[in-house]
């Protein structure tokens, strides 16, 4: 065993955790939950039905999507987006019923992900194809397109730690961090941009030491990568500057080599300028875009790229000011996000461990063995194209979606530094003859803390049920007593049966008509609302929009009312699924006797139907940690 242990090489051990973590990841984390993650299924379903461009309609941007996609996403977009909504088998049961009907086609928003290059879903887009020509359920679309670009990213970073001359041990650790796993298993554009980066430096270092002639093969191979990675995150270019540390030896003389550089590096970047003006022919500001969907796609409301570029290019102390801000105002959000940090970036592991994590990284980086060593000299080059890079990302950011002037950038997340931070520790690697022994133990237990840690706060976060008490019950609209409506629940009876009506229905013989006649329905009066409590309120609609009214009344939080309505779920027989799950955040406390009501209201001329109505409010302990964000 100690034997078996001394000689596991690290592009095996990199590939058999790589599998193994991959299907914890796959299993324990829920679909669509890495950051934006509906909009990049939604941009490779897009590609793979033929658009290799994003289309633009009333204001709007993205492309014709099957209706039955918001059904399938629906509950784990809830998910992603409030902190106290877990998944249980009846959610994972109605997503596998969700049909693709590809010829019932409605316009989608993207506009996010709508402009991201082929190249950046290029598996994915694959395994789409494959499987909406064989008329795949949706979920199915799903999996097998995130199992499918995980095992590419996996077999192309085995080929990559195998071919490298130094630092395979350093590879194989960063590759096995929690978000970069987390990351390949799923549909996000950042699996084939890092995946091209990490790429290009590895194959610029094992061409640097291999001690072979650059020939016109190496050209094309490092043409394509830095196309593909110039293509899939304009931002990262200047990576291929890493080019510069295979030695002049390798070339005929310092021409050669000057000039084979450059010229990739004038492809890349006109390749990624002609993109760049695509992407910013395209762009529609908030302002702009449509009324009705603006608020239902991610957009920054107060970005203006043009109005940031003017202040930018008007004072040359505003930038520099913006990059030490971003730095060091919240170091904490991206450093810790490039260890792991899950969710909607609203989980992250515990300090400790990531410390803990950056300190393991920085000892494996100076212990490991390694037979060629970087001059000084390659290693700031490495640096120097991270660095040109990054403020690259940071420019880039700040015109896009940050608020004019604002003079920060604050959606600096840690996987945009995956590409970034292996020049940072290869800088301190050297030679090292005499390696530890049984280099390969802490390794192996510092990648099974770390996954094991995640996979424990990702199972709290998506599965465990936080709540301390649940009020539920469905009105089904066939039974009444003393002139109201029965719901699921024996003590629980809403007002509303001047509404019931039987010329239509969902299910069963009735609904609800809501009309000028009859405008409300469903009115149910509760006590003791309070903030944190998470509301859920689903129905099936058909006619006119009706609206979700929640009104409060407490001793000191005062009147409340909030309403929504809109972004419903197509269903192929003319039905829509009203569906809504929000966290009531008003300051209303137990000790309030806050008096709620909940009813359905059409205020319109036209008429809507209604069946099947569910409603439930979960409760939880004081220390749960209160999600502000709101879809109400």
């Amino acid at each position: 065993m100690k034997t078996f242990l001394q000689k596991i090489t690290p592009h095996y051990f990199f590939l058999i955790s790589a599998l193994l973590f991959g299907g914890f990841y796959l299993y324990f984390v829920p679909p669509l939950q890495v950051p934006d993650e509906h909009d990049h299924f939604r941009r490779a379903y897009h590609l793979a039905d033929g658009h290799f461009l994003p289309q633009k309609e009333n204001n709007r941007l993205g492309g014709k999507m099957p209706i039955s996609f918001k059904e399938y996403v629906q509950p784990f977009r809830f998910a992603a987006t409030n902190l106290k909504y877990t998944l249980d088998n009846t959610h994972y049961k109605q997503a596998k019923a969700a049909s693709l009907y590809k010829d019932e086609m409605a316009f989608d928003d993207f506009p996010n992900t709508s402009n991201y290059n082929v190249v950046s879903y290029l598996p994915q887009t694959i395994a789409l194809f494959i499987g909406k020509n064989l008329n795949a359920k949706p979920w199915i679309l799903y999996e097998f397109g995130r199992i499918f670009s995980y095992l590419v990213w996996t077999v192309c970073m085995f080929m990559l730690i195998k071919k490298l001359p130094v630092c395979k041990w350093l590879f194989s650790v960063l590759l096995l961090l929690p978000m970069n796993l987390y990351l390949s298993n799923s549909f996000s554009a950042d699996t084939m941009t890092n995946l091209f980066s990490f790429s290009f430096l590895g194959l610029s270092l094992n061409y640097a030491f291999d001690g072979r002639k650059f020939t016109a093969k190496r050209l094309y191979i490092l043409l394509f990568i830095g196309l593909g990675l110039a293509l899939a995150k304009v931002v990262y270019v200047w990576l291929i500057v890493s080019f510069l540390i295979i030695p002049v030896e390798r070339f005929n003389n310092i021409r050669q080599k000057i000039s084979l550089f450059l010229f990739i590096l004038i492809v890349c970047l006109m390749a990624s300028a002609l993109w760049s003006l695509h992407v910013k022919s395209n762009l529609i500001a908030y302002a702009d875009y449509n009324a009705a969907y603006k608020d239902n796609c991610c957009l920054s409301h107060c970005a203006n790229f043009e109005a940031q570029k003017e202040i930018i290019l008007s004072d040359v102390t505003y930038f520099p000011k913006v990059v030490y801000r971003s730095l060091f105002k919240h170091p904490y959000t991206y450093l810790a996000g490039y260890i792991g940090t899950f969710g909607n970036n609203d989980i992250p592991l515990p300090r400790g461990i990531f410390y803990f994590a950056y300190l393991f990284i920085l000892w494996v980086a100076y212990k490991e063995q390694n037979e060629f060593k970087l001059s000084i000299k390659q290693k700031l080059i490495l640096i120097g194209a991270s660095l040109a890079s990054f403020l690259t990302l940071l420019l880039s950011q700040h015109l896009t979606w940050d608020c004019v002037g604002e003079g920060i950038v604050d959606v600096l997340q840690g996987r945009y530094l995956i590409p970034l931070f292996p020049a940072i520790f290869i800088f301190i690697s050297g030679v090292r003859k005499n390696e530890t022994r049984l280099f390969f133990i802490p390794i192996l237990l510092f990648v099974l803390l770390i996954n094991l840690s995640s996979f424990k706060i990702i199972y709290n976060r998506y599965v465990k049920k936080t709540f301390i008490s649940n009020l539920e019950w469905i009105c089904d609209l066939e039974k009444t007593s003393n002139d109201l409506l029965a719901t699921s629940d024996d003590s629980v009876f809403v007002q509303g049966t001047p509404s019931r009506c039987d010329s239509i229905s969902f299910s069963g013989k009735y609904c609800a008509k809501l009309s000028p006649a009859s405008p409300f329905c469903f009115t149910y009066k509760f006590k003791n609302i309070t903030q944190g409590d998470l509301i859920e309120v689903s129905a099936w609609q058909k006619g006119e929009d009706c609206q979700v009214i929640l009104s409060t009344v407490g001793k000191k939080c005062g009147e409340i009312y909030q309403t929504n309505h809109g972004n419903l779920i197509p269903n192929k027989n003319g039905w829509n699924k009203l569906h809504y799950v929000f966290t009531f955040n008003e300051p209303c406390k137990l000790t309030d006797s806050t008096e709620a009501t909940f009813f359905l209201w059409n205020p319109k001329n036209q008429a809507c139907y209604i069946d099947d109505l569910k409603f439930s409010i979960k409760k939880f302990g004081t220390d749960y940690l209160n999600h502000k964000s709101t879809l109400f």
